[in-house]
């Protein structure tokens, strides 16, 4: 791959900042399907990823591939420091020099651009008086922050929150009329749960799967 490939630069930092993290630059690290090169570089916790290569899809897409192998790059590091570090990429620079600030909200699942203070008090005190609540709003956070398990995540909090609605044994009858109880509540319909029911299950298996930036959205707008 020559160095006319298209170059996109990514910045980002390794929580606990403070440890000051440094490793020697990683080069020449090349993606499965071969069209991308990644050399990562970490210095005083600050990392920076340099790719080359040309990527078909979105900026977005490009931001989750990235983002998804960032964190198998910070997960090794911690895993032989036997540190748990997460990794928070801020920053985006183009091909063509552009630099943009990347959000940790996902735009577009907000259902106001106003933020209710009265429905912001009712979920802190559902939080703190139900394990399943709180248990939702920790997988959502995660769905929001790792691209591939954004599925899997969301599901998995839709099931917690069918706990609150279980009466008797969690299987067969019982389980059923919790499901319906929970449908009924939130006004999800059925075809959208089985829809990510089927984006989760491979995931939560141990299987690899791409999954788009409609894709996520679509997820998220189920999940909440």
């Amino acid at each position: 791959m020559s160095d006319e490939q298209p170059r996109h630069i990514f910045l980002g930092r390794v929580n606990p900042e403070r440890y000051n993290w440094n490793i020697m630059d990683h080069s020449d690290l090349v993606t499965t399907d071969g069209l991308l090169k990644i050399r990562f570089s970490l210095r005083h916790s600050q990392l920076c990823i340099d790719v080359r290569g040309r990527f078909s899809g979105t900026a977005l897409d490009l931001k989750n591939v990235v983002a998804d192998l960032a964190r198998s790059f910070v997960d090794s590091v911690g895993y032989a420091f036997g540190a748990a570090l997460t990794l928070d990429i801020v920053s985006y620079i183009d091909p063509d020099g552009e630099f943009s600030v990347l959000n940790s909200a996902f735009d577009g699942i907000r259902e106001t651009e106003e933020i209710n203070n009265d429905a912001i008090t009712l979920l802190v005190n559902s939080a703190l008086t139900s394990s399943a609540v709180r248990s939702a709003l920790a997988d959502m956070r995660e769905a929001i922050l790792e691209p591939d398990r954004t599925g899997a995540a969301c599901y998995r909090a839709i099931e917690a929150m069918r706990q609150l609605y279980v009466r008797g044994e969690d299987s067969g009858k019982d389980r059923a009329r919790s499901w319906a109880s929970l449908r009924g509540v939130t006004g999800v319909p059925e075809a959208d749960l089985r829809w990510l029911e089927q984006l989760a299950v491979p995931r939560r298996h141990g299987a690899l799967m791409d999954v788009s930036s409609e894709e996520r959205l679509l997820a998220l707008r189920i999940g909440r």
